[in-house]
C-alpha cells in the first residue's frame, strides 16, 4: 500500500533514513528490499548507517543501482582540512598545526569549530594542546555515540585489552582471559 501511495506522488523526491545500524528486526529489513526493489521512479532512498544493511548490495551493484558513499570518500585531504579551518571555520592558526585535524575523525574539526580553539581566548599553541591533550568533547563523543552501543560483552573485551599496545588474537586471548577475542566480532 505504501509503494501505491508514493507512486502518485507527482515530482521527485528523497526519503532519507538516518542511523538504519540500529534496527535489528529482519522483518523490517526484509521490507526494506522488498521497497528497494519495487521504489517508484521518482523516488530516491539514502539510507545512513555505520554498518551495511543485510540488502543485497552486490546484486544492486552490479546493477548500477547503488551510489555509495563511503568514509574513504568523505575524508578530507590536507588543503581540504586547512581550507576549512582557515576559511570556513575562521581558525588562523600557526602553519603545521593544519596538519594536526588533518589526522584527526571528522569530529575533530567539529570540535576545532565549536570548541576551545574557536572561542579567540588564549594563544592558539595552549588551546591545540588542551585540545589534544584530554578535552572533554573528544572523549564525551566516543562515549556517547561509540562505546554505549556496544554489548557489555564487547565493552568488558575492550577494557582488558585497553592495556595493550597492540593487538592480536592470542595476546587479546591472554588478557582477556578463556573466552577467545574471535566471539566479540
Amino acid at each position: 500500500m505504501l509503494i501505491n501511495e508514493l507512486s502518485v506522488v507527482p515530482n521527485d523526491f528523497v526519503l532519507s533514513l538516518e542511523d538504519y545500524h540500529v534496527i535489528e528486526k529482519h522483518e523490517i529489513h526484509q521490507m526494506m528490499v522488498f521497497m528497494l526493489e519495487h521504489l517508484p521512479p521518482q523516488m530516491h532512498l539514502v539510507i545512513l548507517t555505520r554498518a551495511d544493511p543485510p540488502f543485497p548490495l552486490a546484486r544492486w551493484r552490479a546493477r548500477g543501482e547503488l551510489l555509495e558513499i563511503r568514509a574513504k570518500d568523505l575524508r578530507f585531504s590536507l588543503d581540504d582540512a586547512t581550507e576549512f579551518l582557515r576559511n570556513m571555520a575562521g581558525l588562523n592558526l600557526p602553519e603545521g598545526t593544519y596538519d594536526y585535524y588533518w589526522t584527526v575523525p571528522k569530529v575533530g574539526y567539529r570540535f576545532a569549530i565549536s570548541g576551545p580553539l574557536h572561542s579567540g581566548t588564549g594563544e592558539a599553541s595552549e588551546l591545540i594542546s588542551a585540545f589534544v591533550g584530554g578535552q572533554g568533547y573528544i572523549v564525551d563523543y566516543l562515549i556517547e555515540e561509540v562505546l554505549n552501543h556496544q554489548t557489555e560483552t564487547l565493552k568488558s573485551f575492550l577494557l582488558q585489552t585497553s592495556i595493550l599496545n597492540r593487538l592480536n588474537g592470542s595476546l587479546c586471548e591472554s588478557a582477556n582471559g578463556a573466552t577467545p577475542w574471535r566471539s566479540y566480532t
